[in-house]
């Protein structure tokens, strides 16, 4: 039986975790993690069963090894991966580093790039890249396994930035909108609670009819001069979309540097 290493025990790493076990995938015994938080790493090594180690231990015992750090903190772990990584599948989890940087810094590595998702909570998606040095057997694996987790997107590396802005960072972005959306129906005084139970029902419920029926549905509710086509109108011509989605373009940019 394989041993899984997670480095990194944050929302994703937590939410990795927990998509082992949940699936069956791997026993809670042969998971393996670390975080430089050690009171992060006890507390969901106590909620997951799993083996809280150092670093280097999750390394050197890991099959498969998932990195699931902030960018910026990769700096601090390629030292203790440099030269550790022999017959290892490493799947990263870090937005904005490019495959050709792990090489630099580790080599000739059989690397996985896959962006996670808060949606993975209820299973969500994943979008996945392979790295140059996988066999075609461990990509088989490699899917097989986070097919469990997650509906798999795989994409081209050089597109995988700005599909992350629809699956990763988009969530929030909804929810932030709604909460907003929301708050403010709240002032004109409705109920929070029905307010709250109405949109978010709303929302599921829409996005099951885009799924059937695609973008008609816009025309279907808008119909002559209406309250919604008023609505559809201002996103169409003052709703800073353009704006947002550079904001997000140059973040990920001022990351990669």
């Amino acid at each position: 039986m394989k041993t899984y290493g997670v480095i990194g025990t944050g929302t994703i790493g937590e939410m990795l975790i927990q998509g082992l076990i949940k699936e069956r995938i791997t026993k809670p015994t042969q998971i393996i993690i670390s975080d430089k938080d050690q009171k992060k790493l006890k507390k969901v090594a106590k909620k997951t069963g799993t083996s809280p180690k150092t670093n280097k231990e999750t390394i050197s015992h890991s099959d498969i090894l998932f990195l699931c750090v902030k960018p910026q903190d990769l700096t601090q772990v390629y030292p203790q991966l440099r030269g550790n990584l022999k017959g290892k599948i490493v799947i990263s989890c870090v937005a904005a580093v490019e495959s050709k940087r792990y090489y630099k810094e580790l080599g000739k590595i059989r690397l996985v790039r896959i962006i996670p998702s808060i949606t993975n909570r209820i299973r969500g998606i994943i979008l996945l890249s392979f790295g140059d040095n996988l066999k075609k057997e461990e990509q088989k694996e490699v899917k097989s396994i986070l097919s469990k987790i997650a509906k798999i997107y795989e994409v081209k590396e050089n597109e995988l930035d700005n599909y992350t802005h629809l699956s990763s960072c988009f969530p929030a972005i909804l929810s932030e909108f709604i909460r907003e959306y929301l708050e403010y129906e709240i002032k004109n005084g409705i109920d929070s609670k029905k307010g709250r139970d109405i949109i978010l029902d709303t929302v599921c419920d829409t996005g099951e009819l885009l799924k059937k029926y695609n973008f008609k549905i816009i025309k279907e509710v808008c119909t002559g001069k209406g309250i919604s086509q008023e609505g559809v109108k201002f996103i169409e011509e003052k709703f800073p979309i353009k704006e947002l989605v550079d904001k997000l373009s140059s973040r990920m940019k001022n990351i990669k540097k």
